[in-house]
């Protein structure tokens, strides 16, 4: 299994061992780029924002193990590692002919076709 950065790794990979051979991806939107900022004082910012709190949602430090805030190159090497992910999960997938769709309309995640849902789930 590739290193579970996100919730999202190791359900595919779930889905993917307990015999799924269709898996739509739904509300992964992964759009953090566009959530990241650098203050006046060259600190990387990143504004997490869930449906649930997205308007109490602030930006943030990302914390290298708890003890720092990290920097811009390394918050961009944790998302690299999370989207390089993907790509290894689709790999497997074929390899056990599962077919992983991702339906969520504003994805970054690019390792998996687009396609919407069926209209019976």
């Amino acid at each position: 299994m590739p290193r579970p950065h996100n919730v999202l790794i190791p359900s595919l990979m779930l889905a993917i061992n307990i015999g799924f051979k269709e898996i739509f991806v739904v509300g992964a939107d992964h759009s953090w780029l566009e959530e990241l900022t650098v203050n006046e004082n060259n600190e990387a910012l990143l504004h997490q924002k869930h449906f649930y709190d997205e308007e109490s949602s602030k930006p943030e430090y990302m914390y290298r193990q708890g003890k720092r805030p990290r920097k811009l190159h390394e918050i961009l090497e944790k998302f690299m590692l999370s989207f390089r992910a993907y790509f290894d999960i689709r790999e497997y997938s074929e390899s056990k002919e599962v077919q992983i769709w991702n339906a969520t309309p504003k994805s970054y995640i690019d390792a998996f076709e687009r396609n919407t849902l069926p209209k019976k789930v």
